[in-house]
């Protein structure tokens, strides 16, 4: 097994971040990086408190 590189890395995070999206449609998931150091995770889906596309469809 070889080592991922440090963007590969990152890469991997924001493939399972992206697990928690509640669309149907696109499950996309982001990191914020800076200096090497992630600042912040995120992922799509409705604002807290709204239905969103699991409970309503799209």
């Amino acid at each position: 097994m070889t080592r991922p590189s440090i963007d590969e890395y990152f890469l991997k995070i924001a493939s399972v971040v992206a697990e928690r999206s509640t669309c149907r449609r696109h499950h996309v998931g982001a990191v914020a990086v800076k200096d090497k150091h992630i600042l912040a995770t995120g992922y799509n889906g409705a604002a807290a408190g709204l239905k969103d596309c699991l409970e309503l469809g799209c």
